[in-house]
């Protein structure tokens, strides 16, 4: 069973990787990111939440990166965010939420929104 969980994690890391891969090459090709990417990936992430065998610890884990959507979505629409920067983090935080390749609990995910807040507001 821990193989299966292994082999899932490495699904969710391969297909963020793809997601952020096509995004960039397209956003430097044409500087705009198609919202079908988003819309495919974030559908990608719900039928990966729906197969996973710790359906519960996946849904909490989900929830709680979730909580940067709102800021994501507040830092797109006042301009300090682009609108695919936003709609990556949130795709990002649903389809890989708590996934580390160490037992660190801080996972990329916060470093970055972190991050991404202390730039818009600094200390």
């Amino acid at each position: 069973m821990s193989e299966f969980l292994l082999e899932f994690e490495t699904i969710r890391i391969l297909s963020a990787v793809i997601m952020l891969g096509i995004a960039s090459f397209y956003d430097i090709w044409k500087r705009e990111i198609h919202d079908v990417l988003w819309i495919g990936f974030g559908a990608f992430s719900v039928v990966l939440l729906f197969i996973d065998p710790n359906f519960s610890e996946s849904v909490m884990a989900i929830l709680i990166s979730l909580i940067i959507a709102p800021f994501a979505i507040f830092l797109w629409r006042t301009g300090m965010f682009g609108g695919a920067d936003a709609f990556a983090l949130i795709v990002l935080a649903s389809l890989a939420p708590m996934v580390t390749l160490t037992d660190n609990p801080v996972t990329p995910l916060t470093t970055l929104s972190n991050a991404a807040l202390l730039f818009v507001f600094p200390l």
